[in-house]
């Protein structure tokens, strides 16, 4: 069987229409840049990795066919998505070809580099987004927020210390806990929470 040239479209979003990239306009696109076949997801998003039609696609493709598609965005919008469809392409030994971006167009030789181009910007994206997490924990922490869940209480603890104290003067939990609330601030802890700390400091016997 010859290579066959295979279009795909997808439109998410009403928005898309209204600017250009209607089912309508990409088909017609890829009917005139020799499509025999054309595979079409209406209300799916670029960030899904399932797509029904795509993934037909992929399984009705054959070494030396071509994917045509509107706009490289059609195939997934972030790097990773897109270097993980192109190394699906390179697999199957699949051209590329995108209507409004031809510098990308490529023979099933040329979608090598483009999956080395993708790979590249998976992993300059992937830094971006451990980068911003990073900065975003060091903010926080710089902040005063507590990061990781809740902080190991110790004996040093200034809540622990002043249950310790009135304690030992005899005070019940109850009355530990309000004057603990009252001194450092922050809701009224639970009778138990008060027994922790006494059981931390090594004071408790019967709060």
């Amino acid at each position: 069987m010859s290579a066959q040239r295979f279009g795909y479209v997808r439109v998410s979003t009403r928005e898309q229409a209204d600017r250009g990239l209607s089912m309508e306009a990409q088909e017609k696109a890829l009917i005139d840049a020799g499509c025999t076949r054309i595979f079409k997801d209406a209300g799916v998003s670029g960030r899904q990795t399932s797509r029904p039609e795509f993934d037909k696609m992929l399984e009705t493709l054959r070494e030396g066919d071509t994917v045509v598609v509107w706009k490289l965005d059609r195939l997934g919008r972030d790097a990773i998505h897109l270097q993980q469809t192109a190394a699906a392409l390179k697999q199957q030994g699949v051209g590329f070809e995108s209507i409004t971006e031809s510098f990308l167009n490529s023979s099933a030789e040329g979608v090598a580099f483009m999956v080395g181009l993708f790979a590249l910007l998976a992993q300059m994206e992937s830094d971006k987004i451990s980068e911003r997490t990073k900065l975003g924990l060091e903010q926080a922490r710089a902040n005063g927020r507590q990061i990781g869940g809740r902080a190991a209480v110790t004996a040093d603890d200034p809540r622990v210390q002043t249950a310790m104290k009135l304690h030992a003067k005899g005070w019940n939990a109850s009355q530990i806990g309000h004057e603990v609330a009252r001194v450092h601030g922050g809701k009224v802890p639970a009778r138990q929470t008060v027994y922790r700390w006494l059981d931390i400091a090594g004071a408790r016997s019967a709060a």
